[in-house]
């Protein structure tokens, strides 16, 4: 087995590993992955001799095709822009209830000093 990379999380080493084996490059992660939950801290990749250049070349074109579909202003499905559309919606009840809650305030604090 040779040494593919090192990445920060759990998460990270189940997309690559799910990634190339859908390719049927077969992954070894070292530490061994465990638990429902990632954890983070560094987790090694290692693939077959055989698969390393091909691994490498489809790491290299996932990441490429993904700074391009960022790049070329289309907007994917949970994106930064996801909901965007939404905003002005949900932020006018947000915007009215502060208003009522400042009102109320100072209505009260203007009768408190009256009384």
């Amino acid at each position: 087995m040779v040494h593919l990379l090192c990445v920060q999380h759990e998460f990270h080493a189940r997309v690559i590993t799910a990634r190339l084996g859908s390719d049927g490059i077969f992954t070894e992660v070292r530490p061994p992955l465990g638990g429902p939950y990632p954890l983070p801290g560094e987790v090694h990749l290692y693939v077959g001799e055989e698969d390393v250049q091909l691994a490498r070349a489809l790491l290299s074109a996932d990441e490429y095709q993904s700074r391009v579909s960022h790049d070329d202003g289309a907007v994917e499905m949970g994106g930064p822009d996801d909901g965007a559309a939404m905003q002005p919606f949900l932020g006018t009840p947000a915007r009215l209830a502060l208003a009522i809650l400042v009102l109320t305030s100072v209505l009260l604090l203007a009768l408190t000093r009256a009384g």
